[in-house]
């Protein structure tokens, strides 16, 4: 009879002493998800009002380019109706518009015959050379390099919000084990001991996994790319921020 007690005092210890470490390994674990799932929360953050801000940098330079090329326009079509009318103003705005579009008014006026109509239609970009060089043209570069930071912005604030996802998972599975592995230690039953024991186990191991899952940022990364670019190779520009 003392020697059964004595045997089920060991096996009782056994399990505590299991527990333990299943409990102290949950805790540790949890601590590493809790605070990365904190980091990441602010990696979120500050993506999101990146984003916000180069989109507004970029909405701006986007109105700036509007309003620079009706300047530009009115330049154009200004000095072509003097021109055309042999009055004096054609000289003198020929002299005072930027040097950018009279360069566009030369290149025209010797492609006229081949070229298009309006150098400032939607194929101007591709027919006229010295088009790309009018600051409108230049403002609309400038905002659409804007968007690309915002949607890289975008971009890291989504990956961090999925690894953030996989660590908070990652705590609920390991609150388990903790949950678990606490009553494991108090029940008699041996075979409940077991069952909970192996529950507590099951979870931590999960948790460890999701751990792992959470931290792999290329994984990540792959996850969210088609949620933000239309197309995957789009994403290679943030490579290069």
């Amino acid at each position: 009879m003392a020697e059964e007690s004595t045997q089920e005092q060991s096996r009782r210890d056994r399990i505590e002493l299991i527990a333990a470490i299943l409990i102290g390994l949950a805790a540790v674990l949890t601590a590493i998800a809790t605070y990365q799932s904190g980091a990441l929360s602010g990696e979120v953050r500050d993506a999101n009002t990146e984003a916000l801000a180069q989109t507004s940098f970029a909405n701006d330079a986007y109105n700036n380019a509007d309003a620079q090329q009706a300047i530009e326009r009115d330049w154009f079509f200004g000095w072509l109706i003097e021109y055309q009318n042999d009055r004096p103003a054609a000289a003198y705005m020929e002299n005072a518009m930027p040097p950018e579009v009279w360069a566009l008014i030369e290149e025209w006026d010797t492609a006229v015959d081949d070229g298009i109509l309006n150098p400032f239609s939607p194929d101007a970009q591709e027919t006229y050379a010295s088009y790309r060089e009018l600051e409108s043209v230049e403002l609309l570069e400038t905002g659409l390099d804007y968007m690309v930071s915002a949607q890289c912005a975008i971009l890291d604030g989504r990956i961090a919000d999925n690894k953030g996802g996989w660590f908070d998972l990652a705590a609920v599975f390991l609150a388990i084990t903790l949950v678990t592995g606490g009553i494991a230690a108090l029940l008699k039953s041996r075979i409940a001991q077991h069952l909970v024991l192996g529950t507590a186990a099951f979870c931590l191991l999960i948790g460890a996994v999701l751990l792992v899952a959470g931290g792999d940022s290329e994984s990540a990364r792959d996850d969210v790319i088609a949620e933000v670019f239309e197309a995957p190779e789009e994403a290679l520009a943030c490579d290069n921020n």
